[in-house]
């Protein structure tokens, strides 16, 4: 009897440690695929492997039945779905992608992952050295002056784009989309080490600076107004305090306001046209029931989007896909799964598709190791 359970120790060690090397390995391809543009063909191969070992841990799921029935469900509408795909014609590569995409983040969704500190350590290590990158390449747009020769870099090698706009630097590369969620996470994660706390919040956040992307900012300020709102409605702090706490809310929100407003009048002329058309044509479907995994969507007007499977409102395109109840299977899985972990980390990842519903930062692998980030925050981390 000691043997053998000496032997399942042993195995759920090399579990774990296999599970430690996947995920840094996922993270680093994730976060270093520029330059090293070939890592991104890796990250989802290390991310199902690291499911895979994560899933034979022991605890791994505990389902309750009316979940599994309703999973049952989704997974048969998900069927019927291919099968709809395949009499249209749709490219077989498209609906087996879609298909797998659409099934495995539910799974990151219930999986319970216990004692992620080494590989939340290792993510924020992570996110801590990409920032640094980017500020590095925000401080030599900066000192050149001019982004014509790291624009001209980043577009011709596909990393992604450098320029400046209004003399601040923007490094939109590939890899920086988990950026905001670094942040959250943080918060959580280095609660008693305040000193480590602060300084990455310091480099993240120049890193999200450096970013440049609008919807990052939405992230953050969105998860700053959180935490203010909980501040404010804390019977533990005097009326002053709360007061103080309210005044940065409504300071903070209406900086935040004014900046969108600005972004949305220097986009008007482009960036909006095109989402604006993508909307349209992602719209154009049976609405309750979807076109099929893999639908192809031809948008006409200023961008080309044939052959595309990814787009800048990626959320509308699942929806073209698999329709109102699709989609409403699809969350009702995910939510559920993710606030029986508790409140909190539903938030944080209401906070994630909030800033990624604008980018193509959804549907993917940012989305499956943010659910392992979210899902991973214990109990006793939180206030």
């Amino acid at each position: 009897m000691d043997i053998m359970q000496r032997g399942r120790k042993q195995k759920l060690g090399i579990l774990s440690g296999l599970s430690v090397l996947l995920w840094s390995l996922t993270v680093f391809c994730y976060f270093f695929q520029v330059p090293y543009r070939r890592l991104a063909s890796y990250i989802v191969l290390c991310l199902a492997v690291f499911l895979i070992c994560s899933s034979l841990r022991k605890g791994a799921y505990k389902l309750k039945i009316d979940w599994i029935k309703i999973f049952a469900c989704y997974i048969v509408y998900l069927c019927l779905m291919v099968i709809l795909s395949l009499i249209k014609g749709y490219a077989i590569g498209n609906i087996i992608r879609f298909l797998l995409i659409l099934t495995v983040i539910p799974l990151f969704a219930v999986i319970k992952i216990e004692n992620f500190d080494i590989e939340e350590e290792i993510f924020l290590f992570l996110a801590v050295a990409k920032s640094i990158m980017l500020i590095y390449l925000a401080v030599q747009v900066l000192r050149a002056g001019s982004h014509y020769e790291l624009r001209s870099w980043a577009l011709t090698n596909d990393y992604g784009d450098i320029y400046l706009y209004r003399g601040v630097p923007r490094v939109q590369l590939h890899g920086n989309g988990i950026l905001p969620i670094a942040f959250i996470i943080n918060f959580y994660v280095n609660k008693e080490r305040k000193a480590i706390k602060y300084i990455i919040t310091l480099i993240v956040g120049l890193g999200i600076l450096a970013a440049g992307n609008v919807a990052f900012f939405l992230g953050v300020g969105l998860f700053c107004g959180y935490q203010l709102i909980k501040l404010i409605r804390s019977k533990s702090l005097s009326g002053i305090k709360r007061m103080f706490f309210l005044l940065i809310l409504i300071i903070g929100a209406g900086i935040f306001a004014f900046y969108a407003v600005d972004m949305w009048k220097v986009k008007a002329g482009y960036s909006n046209i095109v989402r604006l058309e993508q909307a349209k044509a992602l719209m154009d479907n049976y609405l309750i029931i979807g076109n099929g995994l893999g639908s192809e969507v031809v948008v006409s007007g200023i961008r080309n989007t044939r052959g595309e499977i990814y787009f800048e409102l990626q959320t509308l395109y699942i929806f073209n896909q698999i329709g109102a109840i699709g989609l409403a299977l699809f969350y009702f899985v995910v939510f559920s799964a993710v606030y029986k972990r508790g409140k909190e980390n539903l938030i944080i990842f209401l906070i994630y598709l909030a800033y990624t519903f604008w980018n193509p930062y959804c549907f993917d692998s940012t989305e499956m190791m943010t659910l392992c980030l979210v899902n991973a925050l214990p109990m006793y981390r939180r206030e």
